[in-house]
């Protein structure tokens, strides 16, 4: 049963991948629609992963000059293929899927990882300029939840928080901020302050 389950985590993850890079071919972004600002939080990795995305691509043609057995070769290039589809949809998820602010809230997104969703009732305070470095995890790009805080780390760091009425659980810890990384905190400060919706720390 554990086993089934985590296939079905692994299709549905796949299948995200590919959403995500026909929405980038088509110049769409999801979530986005009239009343809805949207924030990104790609740029800081950007080049983190045109180094894997290239490193994969190299890779193929490498490899196959380097084994001689044809079956082999045609086995390594469908799998490289997919390492590098499978590398540029990782990328390409963090820009189709941006923070959303709405009339309803906000929605929080890392990639296909994640997406969270507060009302304004939740949200007491947003403080920008809050820059923290946190504990470098896999390619620098992490969710992490430590003493409270809920962190959307890129490049090993935030700079803008949430700060909440009440504790939410995420992973079964209770967490009172949510701590993102935003490649323009100033926008999504001001989107999330707009109509005195939020107040702003300073």
């Amino acid at each position: 049963m554990r086993v089934l389950r985590l296939l079905w985590v692994a299709v549905r993850f796949e299948a995200a991948l590919w959403r995500s890079l026909w929405l980038f071919v088509t110049g769409r972004r999801d979530g986005r629609r009239d009343g809805v600002t949207t924030v990104g939080y790609h740029k800081a990795g950007t080049g983190l992963f045109v180094m894997l995305v290239v490193g994969s691509a190299v890779e193929v043609p490498a490899l196959h000059f380097i084994i001689p057995w044809r079956p082999v070769q045609l086995a390594l290039l469908v799998l490289g293929i997919w390492g590098v589809t499978f590398s540029l949809g990782l990328w390409v998820a963090y820009v189709v899927r941006p923070y959303l602010v709405s009339a309803d809230g906000v929605r929080l997104r890392h990639g296909t990882f994640t997406d969270l969703r507060l009302s304004w009732g939740q949200i007491a305070h947003v403080q920008p300029r809050d820059v923290r470095t946190w504990e470098r995890n896999g390619f620098g790009t992490a969710i992490t939840v430590e003493g409270g805080r809920l962190a959307y780390v890129v490049q090993a760091e935030t700079n803008v928080a949430l700060i909440l009425t009440t504790p939410i659980t995420v992973d079964g810890k209770e967490v009172t901020e949510v701590h993102v990384g935003a490649d323009d905190p100033q926008a999504l400060v001001a989107a999330l302050v707009a109509g005195h919706r939020v107040a702003q720390l300073t």
